[in-house]
Formats: structure tokens, sequence, C-alpha cells
């Protein structure tokens, strides 16, 4: 299978700043941040021919490769330097999400589709596969997503609750030992629902995660669309298994993207922003129209205040990227009106610094991964698949 890149028409788009609005901690955002304006300076945008129609991507740890999870029963790995296919490699079965990590050494692809299966990058060789959650003959819950500890030794795996007439299971998080592949715990969600990425701190000794409550009326009928959640940002530690909320009512609808910062000290989310909602409160009888109008916002983990809001956003937010210096923040979106759907903002300004034109790709990216080293940015949705070089 060929594989080409070629560039492309790129649009990048300055913004006149304003101000956000909201009250300022006594703690400057910028008191872990290094002085770097530069950063993530738009250089160019390439095209990528992959045979991997795109549920995943993922950067090898010396930026020099990624990884592509088709949801054809197939994964891809290239070269970042021209974007070449270096290989595919087959799976069982295939996925319209699951999950992908490299090893923290950059020699191993961990895959997710309804198990997890590791290759060996030198390769292609498939090494074991472990994990899965039977609910019949050769039948498992799908993986939703999977998060690799900063030390390469423990997997979490978010499986995909099934509800229709014949299954009904809830979502489970499970942790595995990388190395061998076996089962560790499961951590109890307590009921609440993960609607975004799960990220380890930077010491993986804690997992955050956003999502929402089911919530009941007051006959204890469960609610519908809107009215039927309590969003909130979860933080896991693992030791224990302790759970606290670190925010409550963090958007009117769930969360649809989470990120932490390197140094540990806040999170952003973003929502489907623009979404419009009509729902019959079961408890008063009236139908009550909503809607989300929420920017990205930036809380500290510490007591989860609102540290900072970034706006306008005009579509579901997918993918939210912070630099490692504290400055820049890299937002993937849906922007229906000008295909302006990836975003550079100045995190301690709350203020977008310039935005980028997609052409032919307004509905935004089902999501973007920056490279360890900063350099590039992978934009995928289906087999449309860039590569942003920033100088």
């Amino acid at each position: 299978m060929r594989s080409f890149t070629r560039c492309v028409s790129a649009f990048v788009v300055g913004v006149t700043a304003w101000s956000s609005g909201i009250a300022q901690s006594t703690d400057p955002l910028a008191a872990n941040a290094t002085p770097s304006a530069a950063e993530l300076t738009f250089s160019q945008m390439r095209s990528v021919s992959s045979p991997c129609i795109a549920t995943r991507v993922a950067w090898s740890p010396d930026s020099q490769h990624f990884a592509v999870l088709g949801s054809q029963r197939n994964v891809c790995l290239h070269e970042q330097r021209g974007a070449r296919l270096i290989r595919e490699m087959p799976l069982p079965w295939g996925t319209f999400q699951g999950g992908l990590a490299f090893s923290s050494e950059g020699d191993r692809l961990y895959v997710g589709d309804d198990q997890v299966h590791e290759f060996r990058v030198v390769d292609g060789q498939e090494l074991k596969a472990f994990g899965g959650i039977a609910i019949g003959s050769d039948k498992f819950v799908p993986i939703k997503q999977l998060a690799l500890s900063p030390d390469g030794k423990a997997l979490v795996v978010d499986y995909l609750p099934l509800a229709n007439s014949q299954i009904r299971t809830p979502e489970h998080l499970l942790i595995y030992d990388a190395a061998t592949g076996a089962s560790q715990r499961e951590i109890d969600l307590k009921g609440a629902g993960i609607s975004t990425a799960v990220v380890f701190s930077p010491d993986g000794k804690s997992l955050y995660f956003a999502g929402s409550d089911q919530l009941l009326d007051s006959h204890g009928v469960r609610q519908v669309g809107a009215l039927a959640t309590r969003t909130l940002l979860r933080k896991v530690t693992l030791i224990t298994d302790q759970q606290q909320d670190v925010a409550r009512d963090i958007h009117v609808m769930r969360p649809t993207a989470l990120a932490t910062s390197a140094s540990d000290r806040f999170a952003f989310t973003g929502t489907n922003t623009g979404a419009i909602s009509d729902d019959l409160d079961t408890s008063s009888g009236k139908w009550v129209h909503t809607v989300n109008a929420d920017p990205i916002r930036m809380f500290s983990l510490s007591d989860g205040s609102v540290q900072q809001t970034f706006s306008p956003v005009t579509g579901r937010v997918a993918s939210l990227l912070p630099s490692a210096s504290g400055n820049t923040l890299v937002s993937c979106q849906a922007d229906m009106a000008s295909s302006r759907t990836i975003t550079v903002w100045d995190i301690k300004r709350g203020m977008p610094r310039y935005s980028i034109e997609t052409p032919g790709s307004n509905r935004g990216p089902t999501m973007c991964a920056l490279s360890p080293d900063e350099k590039h940015l992978l934009y995928a949705v289906g087999k449309d698949i860039r590569i942003i070089d920033f100088q």
C-alpha cells in the first residue's frame, strides 16, 4: 500500500484580543509558565494518505512516528517525515472508538478494539492480546479508550457502557499491568459516566476524567436530554482508589474534552458549544429550552475554581492540548461557519493568538494529538488526516 503526503492550503487567521470577563486569581496563571511567545507558530499543513480510516491517533515518544487506529480492522504506522506508511497491521475487530498508545520507550504499540493488542513496533508482530469483558461466545464489550501511565507500567482501559434489549452493562474502568496484561483491579465509577479522555497525572499517581452523573426527577424517574446529567471533573487517587470531585456543574451539557497541565495544577475542559436541547422536565411537566454557550474552561485542580475561560468557541470541542511551558493551549473543534477548526490560545490572557482553517472539514476532527516535541499536530477525521507543522 503506497502512502504519500502533500502540502495543502491552510488559512491562518489572526484574532484581535478582547477581555475574557472573568476575575483573575491572586495566584498568577503564569507562575509555572516560561516565556515562549513564539511557541507553536504555524508553518505548514500536510495531507496524509493512509489505508486506515482514523478513529484514534497517537505519537511515538520521540515524535518521529505516529499511529492511526482504523475503523476497519486495521492499525497503521507512519513516519512523521513525509508521513510515509511503514506498515499496516490487522486487527480481529473493527471499532468506532477504541484506544491507542505507544509504550514509554516507543518500542511497543497498545491497540484497543474489543481487547488490548500489544504490537512490536520494529516489525509489527503482535506480542499478546489481553483484557476484554466477555458478553457471549467470542463477543466482548468494545473498548472506548485507553491510557498508559507515564512510567509505562499501568494501562487503564475504559469499556463502553451497553444498553439494549439483550445486553446491559455499565461503563467499566479497569487497570492492567502493561508488562504482563494481568488485570489488577477495577475502579468503581460510582454511577458516573466518562465523556472525555482519561488522563494520568504527571507522576502517575492519579487519574482525571470529566463526565456526568445521571439525575432523577422528584418522582425518581430518570431525566432525559440536557436535564439528565450533572457534570463533573473527578480525580482518582490510585493508591487508595479514593475519588474526589474537583468541580461540579462544569458545563451545562456533557464535557467532550479534557486535558491537564504539565504542572498538574490546572485542568482544561470543553463541551459541545452551540448545541441546543429541548427537554421535558418530568417534575414540572414543562419543556425546558437549553442553549449551550459555554466556553472552554480552565480549573484549578486544588480547589476547583475557574481560573480562565477561552472564547469564542462555536462548535463541539474534540481535543484540548496544553503546551509543556504552560503558555499555550491548542483546541480542535467544529466550526460550521468558517472551518477555523484549530485555535492556538494564549493561556494567561485567555485569548486566541491565531486560528487555522481546514477547508472541507468544518465539522472538526474526531481528535487531535500534539507531538511530544510540540512541532507537529495530528488532525484526524475518518480518511481526512492532516499534519500541522509548527516552527
